[in-house]
């Protein structure tokens, strides 16, 4: 999703905690990530990551380790580490993500600070509700 095609950029929501809701594309697929400034790293809950691949968006090779261990009944162990073949936002694309799997995280995925920087350059407009790559 992209606003305008002049601006490589996309809506997010402020939210009270300081965090930012929007939409990105996991292997093609329209997924609602969290931007939390605070955090380094990137994170998906079990809910999320179990329906990718419930969905074959990701497979049990995307995981490090043995994925039968780590893979159990309608859930993904904690701490699971999965490499997402291609996530993009608005025009920028950044293959082979690394997610952590958090059940305690809000939303489906959450990219921090470090996760950010590697789609480019950007700055948020809080005015116009938008994150903007440069």
């Amino acid at each position: 999703m992209v606003v305008t095609p002049e601006v490589n950029g996309i809506p997010l929501t402020k939210l009270k905690d300081g965090t930012y809701d929007g939409s990105c594309f996991i292997n093609g697929i329209a997924v609602t990530f969290t931007y939390d400034p605070s955090e380094k790293d990137a994170f998906i809950s079990s809910t999320e990551a179990f329906k990718l691949l419930k969905d074959g968006v990701i497979d049990k090779n995307d995981f490090e380790g043995d994925a039968t261990k780590l893979i159990q009944e309608k859930t993904i162990s904690e701490k699971a580490v999965i490499t997402l073949k291609e996530v993009r936002i608005a025009r920028n694309t950044f293959k082979d993500v690394k997610v952590v799997v958090n059940s305690k995280i809000r939303g489906a995925l959450k990219f921090g600070e470090n996760t950010m920087k590697k789609f480019g350059t950007y700055h948020i407009d809080e005015e116009k509700g938008q994150i903007i790559f440069d």
